[in-house]
């Protein structure tokens, strides 16, 4: 299967919008339509014909059309015009249904030699009433690993996906609001190491003893921003088991430069961050951080 490039040479057809990304959509279901104003700029009449198609993005993350079928399915595209005479305009509706939580990217084509690039953030479904998205950000560093911020405020979502220092990751869980009455959680603190100490990265725990300790013993080097930014389950202490009905998070921190600390949900993320020189933190022999609904 060819890639599309999108914006092709001697595009046939000009649009409102160049690029589209939905954000947060769960698996199985789907996001209200994004309207685009197709025109045709060619001097005779053209075949509309939208249609979702590989994208081939620079660099592609995985190989062009790796994971191409997945891409291609989670979107949809919907027109009432077939043919458009030059410089009549009609407007289109572009779906996004991802089929699996992660990212996903495709063109919309239009006629043969455009298109508008289309990429969305899946997200795992949520089956807990109550629970809201937390999602992991990431941004570049002076040393080459990337900081991540963890975060489930609808307002400091809708700044980093506006902002362009942060990118969204793959990465996200459910979790409770900070100040949610449920039985058996546990708030999450956040910490930002201060600049002045040579750090500049924020980490999370979900042990309060831990909070307490780094709060009382090492203010001077991270700043604690607040005590509650959202609840999950805690892990057993000693096995480190979630319990049913959740799911693992994993911590892992690399003890040079800014102190960094990578998260996930993966078991075999978790075991490759290991395996190169991360110390996971967390409890049990998989040393498990949080417990996420599900």
């Amino acid at each position: 299967m060819a890639c599309v490039v999108a914006q092709g040479a001697q595009a046939q057809f000009s649009a409102n919008i160049a690029k589209h990304t939905f954000f947060g959509q769960q698996v199985g279901t789907t996001s209200a339509a994004v309207t685009a104003v197709v025109t045709n700029v060619d001097g005779s009449p053209k075949l509309l014909q939208p249609k979702v198609e590989l994208a081939c993005w620079s660099p592609p993350p995985q190989g062009c059309e790796q994971l191409a079928a997945e891409n291609i399915a989670s979107f949809s595209v919907v027109s009432a015009c077939t043919i458009l005479a030059p410089g009549e305009s009609c407007t289109i509706e572009i779906r996004f249904s991802p089929v699996v939580a992660r990212f996903h990217y495709a063109n919309v084509t239009v006629g043969d030699r455009f298109a508008i690039a289309v990429s969305g953030y899946g997200v795992p479904r949520q089956t807990v009433a109550g629970t809201e998205l937390a999602v992991l950000y990431a941004r570049a560093s002076k040393q080459g690993r990337p900081h991540q911020f963890l975060t489930s405020a609808r307002e400091e979502i809708d700044k980093l996906d506006r902002g362009k220092e942060w990118w969204h990751s793959d990465i996200s869980f459910w979790v409770y609001p900070p100040g949610a009455a449920v039985p058996g959680t546990t708030a999450v603190c956040r910490f930002f190491g201060r600049p002045e100490a040579g750090l500049d990265a924020h980490f999370f725990s979900a042990s309060s003893d831990e909070c307490i300790q780094v709060a009382e013993r090492f203010s001077s080097a991270w700043q604690l921003e607040a005590f509650e930014v959202f609840r999950v389950v805690p892990p057993n202490s000693a096995t480190g088991v979630c319990p049913g009905g959740t799911a693992p998070v994993w911590r892992a921190f690399m003890p040079v430069g800014d102190a960094y600390h990578q998260y996930t949900t993966s078991a075999e993320v978790a075991r490759q961050l290991a395996s190169s020189g991360w110390i996971l933190e967390g409890s049990g022999p998989d040393r498990i951080a949080m417990c996420a609904p599900q």
